[in-house]
């Protein structure tokens, strides 16, 4: 199943094959929402930041679903909290994702998507605190319905990062290094985030030690273009 290949392939960070998959569910079912919503999700995942190639997705979801010719509400608000998401108008998003958690709560990428908004929406300081609870509210449900959700988990430690839980990160994402070391995983973005995040963490506890120590494994785990996103993300 096409589709289900995608789902899994967006669970382990891979966005091209999930892509790939979502459209092959789409050629074949020319009229699948969901396959369009979340191929729509996987190259904005790709995308990383884009404002211009954003609104490009967004539009494309937008004649996507005009196939369909027979949508409820949840895909309505889908669709509408996608666009805002994707081209930055947050406050929107925000407004759509809460009514579809409201209406499904069992919905892992609706969970996602809200954290997103919260996490990224126009804040002063006094409301900073307030909306990163709420992001990271959102990520930690997200995570609960499906503890496989890598990217939820990588945003709750962008949160523990600007909350200065260096020690937390570290002693999660070694357990996460393990564990996927162990399973033999084939896609490397896991140990990348997880070799990331701890070599960020030593970093700001200023324990150059440990901080080269595992850039020296991070090396000899991933491959060349994956090591080199860790130099470029970490500044060294």
């Amino acid at each position: 199943n096409n589709y289900l290949e995608g789902v899994k392939y967006l669970n382990e960070l891979n966005y091209k094959l999930a892509d790939e998959k979502f459209q092959e569910a789409i050629r074949i079912d020319s009229t699948f929402f969901d396959a369009y919503y979340l191929s729509g999700i996987s190259r904005w995942w790709l995308n990383e930041g884009s404002l211009e190639k954003n609104i490009t997705i967004a539009d494309n979801i937008r004649r996507g679903i005009k196939s369909v010719t027979v949508y409820d509400k949840n895909q309505k608000l889908k669709a509408a909290g996608a666009y805002h998401l994707f081209t930055v108008s947050y406050d929107s998003a925000r407004y759509y994702y809460e009514q579809l958690v409201e209406i499904d709560s069992n919905d892992k990428v609706s969970w996602y998507a809200l954290g997103e908004a919260y996490f990224h929406m126009n804040k002063n300081e006094a409301q900073a605190k307030k909306l990163y609870e709420k992001a990271n509210i959102s990520f930690q449900r997200a995570l609960e319905l499906d503890p496989n959700f890598r990217v939820a988990q990588i945003h709750i430690f962008h949160i523990l990062l600007m909350e200065g839980k260096f020690v937390e990160i570290i002693e999660e994402e070694k357990e996460n290094l393990e564990r996927d070391n162990l399973i033999n995983i084939t896609n490397k973005s896991f140990l990348k985030e997880s070799f990331e995040n701890i070599i960020i963490s030593y970093d700001l506890l200023e324990d150059s030690v440990n901080s080269i120590k595992y850039l020296d494994q991070a090396k000899a785990s991933l491959n060349n273009n994956q090591y080199c996103k860790i130099i470029n993300n970490i500044g060294f």
